[in-house]
C-alpha cells in the first residue's frame, strides 16, 4: 500500500513543483491578484498548430480544439463538477426524456455583424453530427434538431441523464458556410498574422485587457515544455498532458475530465464470482493516491460516474478508502487465506493475470500500483504489459484477467456505450442495462442505479484523471478554466 502511495504520487508531484500555494487543491494562484489593475502584460503567446485547420469541424490537434471557444461560442458551458450552464441560449427545457427545447438570446450576432437564428444553430448541429471532429461522438445520441415556432427542439435516440452538457458544439454562421466558418465568440482570427483580435460585437460587455493575442507555432507536443520554459508561448491549454511541465516559472489550474480509468473484467471462472469482483474493489485504496497533493492527477472513484458531479456528490457514495471488511464479502465456505496470507478458492490459489498498455509511463506505474495492491490482499497478479496495437489484440480478444482501461466519456457521463462495449467478456446483465435505461427516463433514482452497479460490478471503477491549465508566472491575474473552456479568462489576462 504505501508503493501506491509512493508511486502515484511521484506522478502527482511533476505538477507540484508548478505550485504556488500548496495548501489550494485546486489551483495554483499567483503571487498578486489585483482585479482592477491594468494589465502588467505587453504581449500575450499561445500555442496552436499549423498542420492543423480553425475550423471547430475538421480541427484535430489539441493546440487548436483549446482555441476554438475563443472563436466560436456554444450554447452551453460546463463547468467543473460537470454542470450546465446557458451561454448563447436564454432558456433550455427537457419537455420530455426525448426532447430538449432551447430558445436562443436575443441580439446576438456573429463577429462580422450579422445575426445568428435559430437556423443558424441547427445547421451547425448537422455540421458538427455528421463530421469526424471531436463533437460527432458528442452528438451521436441526438436524432434530429429543428426549429419549431422560434425554438430549436433537439431530439434524442434514446433518454439520457445531463444530455444538455452535449450542447456545447460550436455555432457557426450558416450563410458563411464551413470553408471559412465565422463564429460569435470573444475573438476573431487574423489568417495572416495568426493572432486573435478581440471580437467588438461580442454579445457580453467585455473589456479586452489585450488587443492582440499571438498564436505561435508548436510543431509537437514535446516542444511544449521548451517553448513556454523560453517564454516563446505563456500558457499551455488543459486539453494537453501536463505530467512533464515542471518548474517555478509555471502557475496551474486543475480541471476535472470525463476521461474514466477502470479494471475490465473478464469472464474467466474465478472473476464470475461477483463476490471475488467485490472483494477486489473494497481491497482497493483509491483515496491515498490523491491525498495531500497539491494539484492531482486524478478524481479516486469507486463510481462509474464522476464523484464531483453535482449530483453524485451529494449522494456521498463513492467509497474510496480500503474498506477494513473486505474480507467479509467472501463467503466463508468457499474462500480461505492460507497462513502465508495467499487467498484460495477452494483447492485453487486466485492468480489473476493483468493486461496494461506498457507504453505509457503511467499506465505502467498504475498497473504495477495495483499488482502491490491485490498482493498484499492476497491475490497473485501476474502483469502482463502490450504495445497498443497487442493491447487493443488482447482486450479485443479476451485474452486477460483484469485488464486497465480507459475511455473518454462525453460531458453528459453517459455510459451507454461502456455497458454496451464488444470490449467485456464478462458483459453487464440485462438487468443493470433496464435500470440505466430507467434512470435515464427518470424512472428510477441516480442512487438506484449506482447501488445496482455496484452490486453486479460488471468493471471496477479507478478514478477520473484530472489535468491542470499550466500558464506564465508573468501572468498577475488568477485563471479561469471549465471543461469546456481551457482559456474560460484570456480576455481578463493581466
Amino acid at each position: 500500500m504505501k508503493k501506491l502511495l509512493a508511486v502515484l504520487l511521484s506522478m502527482a508531484l511533476l505538477f507540484a513543483s508548478c505550485a504556488n500555494n500548496p495548501n489550494d487543491t485546486n489551483s495554483n494562484s499567483p503571487d498578486t491578484n489585483p482585479d482592477n489593475a491594468p494589465s502588467s502584460l505587453s504581449s500575450f503567446s499561445i500555442p496552436f498548430s499549423d498542420n492543423d485547420s480553425f475550423n471547430p469541424y475538421t480541427v484535430k490537434s489539441s493546440l487548436n480544439i483549446a482555441i476554438m471557444p475563443l472563436l466560436y461560442d456554444s450554447l452551453v458551458t460546463v463547468d467543473n463538477s460537470f454542470g450546465f450552464s446557458p451561454l448563447l441560449a436564454e432558456s433550455i427545457v427537457r419537455t420530455d426524456p426525448l426532447n430538449i427545447s432551447v430558445t436562443l438570446k436575443n441580439g446576438i450576432t456573429f463577429s462580422n455583424g450579422t445575426a445568428m437564428t435559430a437556423e443558424d444553430v441547427v445547421y451547425s448541429f448537422y455540421q458538427g453530427k455528421n463530421s469526424s471532429s471531436y463533437f460527432s461522438s458528442k452528438l451521436s445520441n441526438f436524432s434530429k434538431a429543428a426549429v419549431s415556432e422560434g425554438k430549436i427542439i433537439f431530439t434524442l435516440s434514446s433518454p439520457e441523464d445531463s444530455a444538455e452538457n452535449n450542447l456545447d458544439f460550436p455555432i457557426t454562421s450558416r450563410a458563411a458556410g464551413n470553408i471559412n466558418p465565422i463564429g460569435s465568440g470573444r475573438y476573431t482570427l487574423d489568417s495572416a498574422s495568426y493572432s486573435l483580435i478581440p471580437n467588438h460585437n461580442y454579445f457580453k460587455q467585455t473589456e479586452f485587457t489585450l488587443e492582440k493575442i499571438s498564436c505561435v507555432s508548436i510543431p509537437y507536443d514535446d516542444s511544449l515544455f521548451t517553448a513556454i520554459k523560453s517564454g516563446s508561448i505563456d500558457i499551455v491549454p488543459a486539453e494537453l498532458s501536463l505530467g512533464s511541465f515542471v518548474g517555478t516559472y509555471c502557475n496551474t489550474k486543475s480541471v476535472h475530465t470525463s476521461n474514466f480509468v477502470f479494471l475490465g473484467v473478464s469472464g474467466t471462472d474465478a472473476l464470475l464470482d461477483t463476490a471475488l469482483r467485490k472483494y477486489i474493489s473494497a481491497s482497493l485504496n483509491r483515496s491515498s493516491a490523491a491525498s495531500g497533493i497539491p494539484v492531482s492527477t486524478f478524481t479516486p472513484s469507486s463510481l462509474p460516474i464522476h464523484p464531483m458531479k453535482s449530483n453524485v456528490f451529494e449522494l456521498n457514495l463513492n467509497f474510496t478508502e480500503k474498506n477494513p471488511d473486505a474480507k467479509t464479502l467472501l463467503p466463508s465456505e468457499s474462500y480461505s487465506f492460507s497462513d502465508a496470507g495467499n487467498l484460495f478458492k477452494g483447492e485453487n490459489k486466485i492468480s489473476l493475470s493483468l493486461l496494461y498498455l506498457n507504453e505509457n509511463s503511467e499506465k505502467n506505474m498504475i498497473a504495477n500500483a495495483i499488482a502491490d495492491i491485490l498482493s498484499d490482499a492476497g491475490i497473485e497478479v501476474q502483469l502482463v504489459g502490450k504495445n497498443y496495437n497487442e493491447y487493443l489484440s488482447e482486450v479485443a480478444a479476451g485474452n486477460f484477467d483484469l485488464y486497465l482501461g480507459e475511455t473518454k466519456l462525453t460531458n453528459s457521463l453517459n455510459l451507454n456505450p461502456l455497458l454496451t462495449s464488444s470490449a467485456f467478456a464478462l458483459s453487464p446483465s440485462e438487468e443493470l442495462k433496464n435500470i440505466y435505461s430507467s434512470f435515464n427516463s427518470g424512472e428510477k433514482s441516480l442512487s438506484e442505479f449506482l447501488s445496482a452497479f455496484s452490486e453486479e460490478l460488471p468493471l471496477i471503477p479507478l478514478m477520473f484523471k484530472n489535468t491542470a491549465l499550466t500558464y506564465s508566472k508573468s501572468v498577475s491575474s488568477d485563471m479561469s478554466v471549465s471543461i469546456t473552456d481551457s482559456y474560460l479568462s484570456l480576455q481578463n489576462i493581466r
